[in-house]
């Protein structure tokens, strides 16, 4: 086990070397590539006077003792600088690379009555947190949080044509709806290896009504509920809409939170951190190697800022309108909601700006488009330390976003919502131990 961990850490070393290099070694390598020029160009200018006629032929027809005596040793010295500062950096991400486990930080992580005794019926092992267990996660979550997960590109979905038909003997035949729109639900996923990280997910199709249909039947009766439940999808017997949850951190460290409308069909005036979406029809056109990529920019564009109506229409033209603001969109994980016997991905979106700078773009795309975010609930920040208070006492304080009104306490949070504060505090408390310094690129 030792071995295969010293593996993982090293190739994730290399991989983070790759994409966030320190700007001394960044430096050390152009210096190393100037001195190379300058030496091949007077050996060259030397070696052309030589075939034309002799060394007494030109002006520069030779490389300067100076140069000849000293460069060779001053390009020997830069090199090894280089290959020190290499190995140190190395040294630095593979420290970087110990994976950020919440309960090393946070040990009374609260876990609900009936998750816990879904699991201990199960005799699973799997992290709990609130009403999440865990089903898979990346297999690197460490410390620099932009770098963490499958970027959406590395995440194929596969659809059935024919998939898991809707258990009418269990649930009843659902009523009808004038308007029922396509839901997936998750029914298998390719195992992921270390050496080979990829997501591989397959989703069957489904109605609302038919999800619809199943909560009513499972929501309120836990016994009934823990039968039809598994965290293996194929195992899995309740229809319902596959969901993608979203934690948006700011450029200052703080989490976008949304407290739910009254309206609310599941867990209104429940604090969710930071929105919810269901991978939906629409996000299908794009092929299976690009849905995750349309599902999370949709989301983006719809649940934070105001790109909907007519501009929802073209995701890439929504999406391109506020890219530069956004510097990563990973999915860390796959999660099981036991309250609701649904399943879900977990994924951190890490902005480029600050709260007040957001509040100024919203207000720019919301004027010139006329439009504004799907209002499912008012938003609100918590600062880090907030997010830490949570997960220690179960509060924490919730500052409004758009308002000047009184910060507000936060008691009720969506059960999913302490498990996504749990990863993303872990890794920061992983930062603060190793002091890890910011990527000034992920942070404009």
């Amino acid at each position: 086990m030792g071995k295969v961990n010293f593996k993982r850490r090293f190739k994730r070393s290399l991989v983070l070397m790759k994409k966030s290099p320190s700007r001394i070694r960044v430096w050390a390598k152009h210096l190393m590539g100037n001195v190379a020029v300058i030496y091949a160009f007077f050996a060259g200018i030397s070696d052309f006077s030589i075939k034309i006629g002799g060394q007494d032929t030109l002006p520069y027809n030779r490389i300067p003792d100076w140069i000849s005596k000293n460069l060779l040793p001053i390009t020997f010295i830069i090199i090894t600088i280089y290959f020190c500062l290499y190995v140190l950096e190395l040294l630095r991400k593979y420290k970087e690379t110990q994976t950020a486990r919440p309960r090393d930080y946070f040990p009374q992580l609260p876990i609900i009555d009936t998750t816990r005794e879904f699991k201990n019926k199960r005799n699973l092992d799997n992290f709990a947190v609130g009403g999440a267990i865990e089903i898979v996660k990346h297999p690197y979550l460490d410390a620099r949080i932009s770098d963490n997960g499958w970027v959406a590109d590395d995440i194929k979905i596969n659809i059935y044509s024919n998939g898991k038909p809707f258990p009418e003997k269990t649930f009843g035949k659902p009523k009808a709806w004038e308007v029922d729109n396509s839901k997936f639900w998750l029914t298998r996923i390719d195992p992921v290896f270390a050496d080979q990280p990829k997501l591989v997910l397959y989703l069957s199709p489904t109605k609302w009504s038919e999800t619809e249909q199943a909560q009513s039947k499972v929501f309120q009766d836990t016994a009934f509920r823990h039968r039809l439940s598994s965290i293996e999808p194929e195992k899995h017997s309740i229809p319902n809409s596959f969901c993608l949850h979203i934690v948006v951190v700011f450029s200052d460290e703080s989490i976008l939170a949304m407290k739910r409308s009254k309206g609310t069909a599941y867990f209104p005036e429940h604090i969710s951190l930071s929105f919810e979406e269901q991978f939906s029809d629409e996000d299908t056109s794009s092929g299976e190697d690009k849905m995750m990529t349309t599902w999370f920019q949709r989301s983006i564009c719809e649940e934070l800022f105001p790109l909907t109506g007519e501009a929802k229409k073209s995701v890439p033209w929504a999406f391109n309108r506020i890219k530069k603001f956004v510097s990563s969109m990973n999915v860390w994980s796959c999660i099981f909601e036991e309250t609701t016997g649904t399943q879900s991905l977990f994924g951190v979106v890490q902005l480029k700006i600050s709260p007040s700078e957001y509040i100024e773009e919203y207000n720019k795309i919301a004027i010139e488009l006329g439009t504004r975010r799907d209002d499912e609930g008012s938003l609100f920040i918590l600062k880090k330390q907030e997010v830490f208070n949570i997960l220690s006492s179960g509060h924490g304080l919730l500052q409004p976003l758009f308002s000047d009104k009184e910060p507000e306490i936060a008691r009720n949070f969506h059960p999913t919502s302490l498990y996504r504060a749990s990863l993303v505090s872990a890794c920061w408390k992983r930062d603060e131990i190793i002091g890890l310094k910011p990527n000034p690129d992920s942070l404009g």
